[in-house]
């Protein structure tokens, strides 16, 4: 399981906002204000997923998850709502007593 989230900030030495994602297509911080969890059958397909939908529209990221097999994806708002999701999860937690 991986989650990426888009962490803006505005830095003194220059105009503008600065983040650690940065989409490639254009090489400046990704817009995305939302959080991704990503649940996958290897921790480093879980991590490049999420750091990817970040910079992915909802309905674009539905259409390249189904060549990744058995994932499931959050999309979370920065107030903690369930905005999206793609395939329901099978990991089962439990508390032990």
């Amino acid at each position: 399981m991986s989650t990426s989230q888009q962490d803006l900030v505005s830095l003194p030495f220059g105009p503008g906002m600065f983040g650690e994602i940065l989409d490639p297509r254009t090489g400046v911080p990704a817009g995305g204000r939302m959080a991704v969890s990503v649940i996958a059958p290897s921790a480093a397909v879980a991590d490049a997923l999420s750091t990817t939908l970040v910079m992915l529209p909802v309905e674009e990221a539905a259409r390249l998850l189904p060549q990744f097999g058995d994932v499931s994806a959050l999309w979370i708002s920065a107030a903690g709502e369930v905005k999206a999701a793609y395939r329901e999860s099978i990991l089962r937690l439990s508390v032990e007593h």
